[in-house]
């Protein structure tokens, strides 16, 4: 039996025996609803302060996801090229597809996993921007990484908006997980990728350096 239908049993039972006391039966329950008021007062304030932190946090994401974007967008106008300013114009629209369904979805693993492939590509359009040389050989983030998070979430957003059976909806909710988080893992290591690109520049230089001071000496 659960506790909430033990409840008025207990309660019943102790009113028998505050009768049988002789004690005062209405003060007794005055107490009593007292009591049970306070609590759902106390649980509904927890609730209420628990919903305004949610709210606080989802609008504190959602306002740098929405600047990250802006600086995206101005991220692309420094491309002449119009392959490369083709290229940003897709990865833009990938980007703003990701944000798009992670702000729908209620879903919490879901919305993290979608949160951690989103700031992991920022950062990899941060070192690029940083970097431009380096577009070019960053094709394969944009032409496959970018696009397939794009079309998963995509599709699992597809998945939620149609009229199917709860089955086929757990179903498209464990493949996106799956795909989500290798994605995160591949978009993790080609951004380490970059780095050690950066780091492997940095010996090249340093050994140039100590060739040339070894010449001048």
């Amino acid at each position: 039996m659960k506790a909430k239908e033990l409840f008025p049993i207990l309660i019943g039972f102790i009113c028998m025996f505050v009768l049988s006391a002789g004690l005062d039966i209405n003060f007794f329950l005055s107490m009593i609803l007292s009591f049970l008021a306070y609590q759902k007062a106390k649980s509904t304030m927890i609730k209420m302060d628990q919903k305004k932190k949610m709210l606080e946090e989802n609008k504190r994401i959602d306002e740098m996801k929405k600047k990250e974007l802006e600086e995206i967008e101005s991220f692309k106008q420094m491309f002449k090229d119009s392959d490369e300013l083709a290229l940003m114009n897709k990865a833009y629209e990938d980007l703003n597809t990701i944000n798009k369904v992670y702000i729908k979805t209620k879903d919490l693993e879901v919305k993290s996993l979608l949160k951690d492939v989103f700031q992991t590509s920022y950062s990899i359009f941060n070192h690029l921007k940083d970097n431009p040389n380096k577009i070019n050989r960053s094709r394969k983030f944009f032409d496959h990484h970018l696009e397939t998070a794009s079309k998963v979430s995509r599709t699992y957003q597809m998945f939620l908006d149609k009229n199917i059976s709860d089955t086929k909806k757990l179903e498209a909710r464990d493949n996106t997980i799956k795909a989500l988080k290798s994605l995160d893992v591949i978009l993790k290591n080609f951004l380490e990728s970059l780095f050690q690109n950066e780091f492997l520049d940095i010996e090249s230089d340093i050994k140039v350096l100590e060739s040339l001071k070894k010449e001048k000496l």
